[in-house]
């Protein structure tokens, strides 16, 4: 009779140890993080994760902590681009591949500042190594996919 319940009682905690995990999704080009509907409803999407930039390799990456989509429309679009944008900004892209739209964001890793230096304005760039970043963007409903690009180099994709 022990026997089983010894056997019960570790089959629990291997069911409570596994049910409560923390995972930390660090979003892969395969990644899918929400359904995609063909619905026309306006949609937002808030991002949230870090960013950081490593001098050794040359390279940005990107870890998607929270992805949220809620209904409703964005008071203003932001800066599209119809050319080749600079700096960091993502594409959205439908099944095919098609951009359906570019923006550019603030690179959360150079933040500017400006101060006086007796009678003088001195702006300065501070960088950093790693930051967080929120994104919110306004979901085309044919987007299949959000490219995040600095200066024309893909860091990575969300698949949605």
């Amino acid at each position: 009779m022990a026997k089983y319940s010894t056997y019960i009682i570790l089959m629990l905690m291997a069911m409570v140890m596994t049910g409560c995990q923390t995972k930390k999704a660090v979003l892969q080009p395969s990644s899918s993080l929400m359904t995609s509907t063909d619905d026309e409803e306006p949609h937002i999407l808030f991002l949230k994760g870090t960013i950081a930039y490593d001098s050794v390799v040359a390279a940005y990456s990107i870890t998607i902590d929270s992805l949220q989509r809620f209904s409703g429309q964005m008071n203003t679009q932001g800066a599209a681009y119809n050319g080749v944008p600079h700096g960091l900004y993502y594409q959205q892209s439908d099944a095919w591949g098609e951009i359906l739209s570019q923006h550019e964001i603030d690179n959360p890793l150079a933040q500017r500042i400006e101060y006086f230096d007796g009678s003088q304005l001195v702006t300065k760039t501070i960088k950093k190594d790693k930051a967080e970043l929120f994104v919110r963007l306004q979901l085309n409903p044919k987007a299949r996919h959000i490219t995040f690009m600095c200066d024309s180099l893909k860091i990575t994709t969300i698949t949605l």
